[in-house]
């Protein structure tokens, strides 16, 4: 199995040869400015499973202010596209831009392979889906444990928020 993607001007492909063993959707404010929207959807997938197959992309060492750890944010230098990034708190896991699969929808985004987090910074009138894992902040502890999840019998529309 081998899925694509690259960025706009098709400077930068990567492939993957794996589905992600996990999905993110990630409302923190890192998330919500790197995509420039609401939430980033994140298939996440092993070092060894994702490959850049032509091209070389530009990159942004950011510290998380959730956590505090690294990451790296791995974009096209030609026209800006954010392709994946390295979270160095999880041993190099890849977090891969949904959007810029050629396909993406070509995985599964259901409750048992995705976790909603962050949503105590998600926007007003963002949606959290019936049935799935959500966590106010980060699904892992910084010790490295699981935290709780929430799961709602309903879905629920965030906000208002106060200021």
């Amino acid at each position: 199995m081998e899925k694509s993607g690259g960025c706009l001007c098709g400077n930068v492909r990567y492939h993957v040869t794996t589905e992600p063993f996990g999905v993110v959707i990630c409302c923190c404010r890192f998330c919500q400015k790197a995509t420039g929207s609401d939430y980033m959807v994140e298939p996440l997938f092993e070092p060894d499973d994702f490959r850049v197959t032509r091209g070389q992309t530009a990159r942004y060492e950011h510290i998380s202010e959730g956590s505090g750890h690294p990451l790296t944010v791995n974009f096209c230098r030609d026209c800006g596209t954010r392709l994946f990034h390295q979270v160095h708190r999880f041993d190099g896991c890849i977090g891969v831009f949904a959007g810029t699969f050629d396909n993406p929808s070509w995985y599964q985004r259901t409750p048992d392979t995705v976790d909603m987090i962050f949503t105590d910074t998600a926007p007003n009138g963002a949606v959290i889906p019936e049935g799935y894992k959500t966590y106010p902040a980060h699904c892992i502890a910084d010790d490295g444990s699981e935290n709780d999840p929430t799961i709602y019998d309903r879905s629920r529309v965030i906000g208002p928020h106060k200021m």
